[in-house]
């Protein structure tokens, strides 16, 4: 099976779309989600445009910390232009 991700796309394949919560829990006041499940179809999570953000939103690396601890995952921070290919089990960050 093969998929791609950018952006906000990629954040929902993963387990969880916690970190869009986390910093723009703003968007989900009309919906009113309670579960933050992803799609699952990876156990890869994201966090896209890492560069970008990190000085946009207050203690950024803390707060992303913060969800991996939550969901006892790994958030693989990428930059625009970086991709994460899956090799034979192995995480390459291109």
């Amino acid at each position: 099976m093969q998929f791609s991700g950018a952006s906000a796309g990629s954040i929902v394949l993963g387990t969880t779309i916690e970190l869009v919560h986390e910093f723009e829990m703003n968007m989900n006041d009309n919906i009113g989600l309670t579960d933050f499940t992803g799609a699952d179809i990876t156990e890869i999570n994201i966090c896209p445009h890492y560069s970008r953000f990190i000085n946009r939103y207050n203690n950024f690396e803390e707060r992303i910390c913060k969800v991996e601890n939550k969901y006892n995952i790994s958030v693989n921070r990428i930059n625009g232009g970086e991709a994460i290919i899956v090799d034979n089990n192995s995480i390459i960050k291109i």
